[in-house]
Parts: C-alpha cells; sequence; structure tokens
C-alpha cells in the first residue's frame, strides 16, 4: 500500500515539474503574452532588473526551459547565447517575437503568439490606450514638437503622432548628437529608463526630458497597457 501510494506521489510530481507550458525570456515578451490570452506564463528573467536582456541563466531557468511547451522571446537578450546552441528541445515550440509598441507590431505579435499557443487575443484594452495617446497628442498640439527620441522608444512615439526630428543611443551620445542638442532648440527628449542615455543633451538642451519604459515593472494582467499608459500620462503632465 505505502509503496503505492508513493508511486502515485512521485509521478504527481513529475507531472508537476514538467508542466511549465509558456516561458517569456522578459517581462516585455511576457506583457505580449498577456495580450496573446495566455493567463498562466512564467517569466525568466525578474521584471525587477533595470535592463532585463543582460540577465544570464541560472540551473533552475534551464529546467524551466527543457521542460517549457513554448518558449517566447526577442533575440537580443544574453541568455539565447546558451539556450540557442545548448538548449535545444525536440518537444518545446519557440517562437521568436519583435518588441517594439506602436500598434501595428503589437498586433502582429501578439497573433503570432496566439495562434501558436491556440489563445484568443485580447487587444482591445491596448488599441484603447494608443487612440488616447494619439488624441491628446492631437489636442494638445503636441505633434508640432520638436522631438530628440531615444531609438528604443521610436515606434511609440511616432504611433502617438509625435514630430520626432532625431533620435539616439542604445550607445552612449556623440559629441556631434550631444553638440546638435545644444542648437537644435528641442522641445522634448524621451529617454530610456533601461538604458539611460541622454543626460549629456539634457544639461546643454533646454528641452523637457520624459524617461519612458518599454519593460513592465510587474508581470500581470494588463502589463503592457499599463506601462504604455504612464509613459502617456508622462507626455500629458508636462505639457
Amino acid at each position: 500500500m505505502r509503496k503505492t501510494v508513493l508511486a502515485v506521489l512521485m509521478l504527481l510530481v513529475s507531472l508537476t515539474l514538467s508542466a511549465s507550458g509558456y516561458v517569456a525570456s522578459t517581462s516585455w515578451v511576457g506583457s505580449y503574452m498577456d495580450l496573446a490570452g495566455i493567463d498562466d506564463f512564467t517569466v525568466i528573467a525578474p521584471s525587477t532588473l533595470r535592463h532585463p536582456p543582460e540577465y544570464e541563466l541560472k540551473p533552475s531557468d534551464i529546467r524551466l526551459l527543457t521542460d517549457a511547451d513554448l518558449f517566447v522571446y526577442a533575440g537580443y537578450e544574453k541568455m539565447m547565447e546558451v539556450i540557442s546552441s545548448s538548449l535545444v528541445s525536440e518537444t518545446r515550440n519557440d517562437l521568436r517575437i519583435s518588441t517594439g509598441n506602436d500598434l501595428d507590431n503589437v498586433e502582429a505579435q501578439v497573433m503570432k503568439i496566439a495562434e501558436a499557443a491556440g489563445t484568443l487575443p485580447r487587444l482591445d484594452e491596448y488599441r484603447a490606450v494608443i487612440e488616447r495617446g494619439r488624441e491628446i497628442v492631437r489636442e494638445k498640439g503636441l505633434d508640432d514638437l520638436k522631438v530628440l527620441c531615444h531609438t528604443m522608444h521610436l515606434p511609440l512615439a511616432k504611433d502617438l503622432g509625435l514630430n520626432i526630428t532625431a533620435s539616439f543611443g542604445p550607445a552612449e551620445m556623440s559629441p556631434s548628437e550631444i553638440a546638435d542638442a545644444a542648437s537644435a532648440d528641442y522641445d522634448l527628449i524621451i529617454d530610456n529608463v533601461h538604458n539611460p542615455v541622454a543626460g549629456p543633451a539634457a544639461e546643454v538642451s533646454d528641452a523637457v526630458v520624459l524617461i519612458w519604459r518599454n519593460f513592465p515593472e510587474e508581470n500581470v494582467r494588463g502589463a503592457l497597457s499599463d506601462m504604455v499608459g504612464e509613459n502617456i500620462e508622462l507626455l500629458e503632465r508636462a505639457f
């Protein structure tokens, strides 16, 4: 009798360990999985990191990936150096997506994930956030602003209707870029909290400086919509 009970318990533990299901590389990728209608997924890189793509795999992460049914990633993560070379799985479906927060891209990538997972996407909430942002830009005349934007935020800034005159990053600003910031009379500089490099430009310019996010701080329902909404609120309050 004891042997039977022990065997059942061991089977249950085995099933639990192998039921990893859906795995995302970072919170940004995970937020796309959320919009794709996936309610239960695991994110490898902690969302509290300043720069999640630099996260390196731990042994527990490797077990998680080995047992996963679907792993979604963006391709620029440091962990992919290990995953692509030594963690090939015959049972896991790996899906690469493009991370950029403009509506067209979000819709396209979310549909890819939903098709792979067999889920129903929930994009209405994100469409509403973008439409609200576009309306704010139009109504407040923010499309007339002269904007210097971090490259990671170009997709969202353009989608909202902002007038992007020049961009910078992700590398440190060059002397010519700093000189441009000093002479070009920018109204707005948008930097990136995960890779801030606009400090020198801010020192030589009278422009309003906003620092946006692209990796959500939490792995929760509606994370991408909330984060982009907060970026838009920063823009609205600044002008």
